[in-house]
């Protein structure tokens, strides 16, 4: 008789269940998981050192009382594209190599920072930054 501790796979043996038996098994199974887990995590930090020490900054020097109006629209702007190309992406990567997708994906990730990078940090730099980042 099992108990709740154990399961018992197609083979037969007994494993050990619960979350990190089971994340453990998987990254078994899938070692390069390891890496891509670790660099989207590093590849986020990246993007968010910037929104968090560089475009904050930026917004209350340019924008001033209209920052949160802006940011606002913004934010709203990016959950509507996000709805609205959400699925033919999806599709897209099922047609196309993944790492194609993912490869575009961090583009449009890294393309607020690298538009800042290259248009300075000036009040037209934020603009476009901020049409990137959408």
């Amino acid at each position: 008789e099992e108990t709740g501790d154990d399961q018992s796979n197609e083979t037969g043996e007994s494993e050990k269940s619960g979350l990190i038996a089971s994340n453990l098994r998987m990254f078994q199974r899938n070692p390069q998981l390891m890496k891509v887990l670790f660099l989207a995590g590093f590849q986020q930090g990246n993007c968010n050192l910037a929104a968090t020490f560089v475009f904050s900054n930026l917004r209350v020097q340019y924008w001033g009382e209209q920052m949160s109006e802006y940011q606002s629209i913004a934010s709203i702007l990016i959950s509507a594209v996000a709805v609205i190309f959400g699925g033919p992406f999806g599709r897209f990567s099922d047609a196309v190599d993944r790492r194609i997708a993912v490869g575009l994906f961090a583009a449009g990730t890294f393309l607020p920072g690298w538009t800042l990078q290259i248009f300075g940090e000036t009040a037209s730099g934020l603009w476009l930054s901020t049409v990137a980042q959408i």
